[in-house]
């Protein structure tokens, strides 16, 4: 490894031809016997080398721009690390090096080094070490720092140091560097609730991002929170303090401290409370049940609304117990043991005191889940309870507990309460009984209250849908039925790990969430290929505004109408503005059902086509999901038995470890399966370029390489 300098480098295609100057980079010889001379292009995002001979020697190691080395006396080459040293901590990619350079930037400092260590619960952290003749405080230099770099890198723990300790070559030893005191660092870290509200809004952070100390100068995103999160904590604030907080208010002071003080400042108000409902034969259906319900009477035989769930089960296989937990399940949540029916015109829910599961268990051949699995899912009657059903299979050594239920009893974050409480029953745990029950929610949605108090939000959703409202006209492979088709298909594809932490990164540099980065990207794909700028999509709101509801089983999700417009002069930072806008904006009126906005509208109903929009968007959490699907090939095989699609596009994103999985759910009657494919290459290129390069404009992103 030795440095070009003094050189200017030349970019040669394969016939070793001239191209383009570059910029010298650095020589190494590989095992192969080639020197490759490393360039960079500003227009290029990719480093590529060429190659020239230059020795004979087989055994030579192959040494990466970056590598640091140096050589020993005997003329042998050591490799001592990377000079570009790169961690990840809280999913951002991180260059040590640009931290190191930014300090040195400091007027009053000489020297400074920057390192990596782990605290007691082995996260990562920061730490820098600088000389200086005079004393900085540490809040200055974070200031400093905060004006060139985003809040990630940022480190948390200086250490002034009288010299710093060198190598026998006379460059910093960063292993001698003395390690941080971790007490020390916490009390300057770490920063306790000093008022009743602090302490209030820290134990309900703790609750909701799982943590088990937070400070208050943390900030909730950075913490793990998402939309699903901050929309029940949002929830818990209110209950707790009895105080109108926005979402958009915690996007823009998302820290105990901040929040604290807008608390404090703001009048306490009487919310709606929603009560336990009297004690009667039957009770009202909620809008997305009667909705639903409608849907089935047209078409008794249909499997669109079933949600599949699949459980393992580990350990000794107990197969009695296994039906008893479910038969408890059913008997904590009034939604699974109701049936419906038609009274004086009204839809209206019967709950069941008694029920029968249907339950049975079989040993199967590993070629005999398939099978089994299309012969379980299949249409549930609504007049009869429960509307649940039980499959318990054994193939090899492994157990698996399939569950089938109709949406209308459920949705998919109860999908996440019914798997966590049947694995919390199934290992000995006892549970509290939900305080709420659906029926209870049920008749608050259709009280006359309840409808003067969301007399607001209607005008809002009136405004914001008014005017000539676009039909997306995407070009499809084959002419759209008369009559809709829910036959369906799904691909799936992959944001890297590196992708997705540039993708992170996007979102803490604007100000918004991974949610709403991907629904901007979706937005600008979509009106790429319809050629319109005025694009509303589709998405699935908790629709849990109680706190009391949050662990009750039901069908409280809502759907709601995002509209946006990705005109093709503005850019992708400003358009991102404008989605996080609206999104939050949308977000604080969702109580107002889906079902009464299009009543309201007075949209005409097309049998070919859904009301309002044709294509969805989803964002899965690891807890709650609403499609409820685990990683695995079973459920995967779960899944793809359904072959079910509700609209003619739904993407659906899933943060996972490894970076964030999507799944394009596509009706089959309109698209091929490769044009769907091409389809998630487009959306992954485009996620690519506003990564590189977030304020170019809509029209001069690219999604064909």
């Amino acid at each position: 490894g030795r440095h070009i300098s003094g050189t200017e480098i030349f970019i040669l295609d394969s016939q070793l031809k001239p191209v383009a100057p570059g910029i010298p980079g650095e020589l190494f010889i590989g095992g192969d016997g080639l020197a490759r001379e490393y360039w960079r292009r500003p227009d290029l995002t990719k480093e590529r080398f060429i190659s020239h001979p230059f020795n004979n020697d087989p055994s030579a190691r192959l040494y990466k721009t970056g590598d640091l080395v140096r050589y020993l006396e005997n003329g042998d080459v050591e490799f001592i690390g990377r000079r570009d040293e790169q961690v990840k901590i809280r999913g951002f990619r991180i260059e040590l090096g640009e931290i190191e350079a930014r300090l040195i930037n400091h007027t009053e400092i000489k020297e400074a080094a920057v390192t990596v260590n782990h605290n007691g619960d082995d996260d990562l952290y920061i730490c820098a070490y600088y000389t200086s003749n005079h004393k900085i405080a540490k809040i200055e230099l974070q200031h400093f720092l905060r004006d060139f770099l985003p809040e990630y890198m940022v480190p948390s723990y200086f250490k002034q140091m009288d010299n710093m300790p060198l190598t026998v070559n006379g460059k910093i030893d960063r292993r001698a560097l003395p390690r941080p005191d971790i007490s020390q660092m916490s009390e300057t870290q770490y920063e306790a609730p000093a008022n009743e509200t602090e302490e209030k809004l820290a134990e309900i952070w703790k609750e909701m991002l799982g943590h088990k100390r937070i400070s208050i100068n943390e900030d909730f995103f950075e913490l793990g929170g998402h939309s699903l999160t901050a929309a029940f904590t949002i929830s818990r604030i209110r209950k707790t303090f009895g105080t109108d907080i926005k979402v958009k208010e915690l996007f823009e002071q998302p820290t105990i401290k901040q929040l604290s003080r807008l608390i404090q400042k703001r009048d306490k108000q009487n919310y709606p409370v929603i009560s336990k409902a009297r004690k009667q034969s039957s009770y009202q259906a909620s809008s997305a049940q009667k909705r639903m319900f409608a849907l089935w009477e047209t078409d008794k035989d249909s499997i669109v609304y079933n949600l599949p769930i699949m459980i393992e089960l580990n350990g000794k296989l107990d197969v009695k117990k296994a039906e008893s937990v479910l038969q408890e399940i059913i008997g904590r949540h009034e939604a699974l043991r109701t049936s419906f029916d038609v009274v004086s015109g009204d839809v209206v829910q019967i709950i069941h005191d008694t029920w029968e599961l249907e339950f049975n268990y079989q040993k199967l051949p590993s070629d005999g889940i398939r099978p089994y699995v299309k012969q379980f899912i299949r249409p549930f009657h609504l007049d009869k309870a429960p509307l649940i059903r039980a499959g318990l299979i054994t193939y090899e050594d492994r157990n698996l507990l399939l569950l089938d239920v109709h949406h209308i009893a459920a949705d998919g974050v109860s999908v996440g309460i019914i798997r966590k409480e049947f694995n919390a029953l199934y290992a000995g745990h006892k549970l509290k009984q939900p305080p709420l029950q659906y029926k209870d929610y049920s008749e608050w949605q259709v009280s006359s209250g309840t409808k003067e108090a969301l007399k607001e939000q209607e005008e809002y959703w009136l405004k914001r849908l008014s005017g000539d409202l676009p039909i997306l006209n995407l070009q499809t492979d084959y002419e759209r039925p008369r009559v809709k088709s829910f036959e369906g298909s799904r691909v799936s594809f992959t944001a890297d790990e590196r992708l997705t932490s540039s993708l992170k990164s996007v979102a803490k540099e604007t100000g918004t969430t991974l949610y709403m980065v991907l629904l901007a990207v979706y937005n600008i794909m979509l009106s790429k290929y319809s050629g319109q700028q005025d694009v509303i999509i589709g998405t699935a709101e908790s629709g849990r505004s109680d706190t009391e509801l949050e662990n009750t089983v039901g069908m409280f999700v809502n759907t709601v109408a995002i509209r946006n417009f990705p005109e093709e002069h503005k850019t992708f930072r400003a358009f991102l503005e404008e989605v996080k806008h609206h999104t939050l904006k949308d977000f604080e009126n969702t109580d107002y059902q889906f079902e009464n906005i299009v009543q309201k509208l007075g949209v005409k109903r097309d049998s070919s086509r859904n009301p309002l929009f044709d294509v969805m968007f989803t964002f899965e959490s690891k807890d709650y999901g609403f499609g409820g699907n685990e990683e695995t090939a079973e459920s995967n095989l779960l899944v793809t038995e359904v072959n079910i699609s509700r609209f003619d596009l739904t993407l659906t994103a899933m943060e996972t470890d490894e970076g964030v999985n999507f799944q394009l759910e596509y009706c089959n009657h309109l698209f091929r399966k490769d044009t769907v494919e091409r389809m998630g290459a487009h959306y992954t290129r485009l996620l690519q370029q506003v990564v590189s390069e977030p304020d170019t404009a809509i029209c001069r992103l690219n999604m064909i390489t």
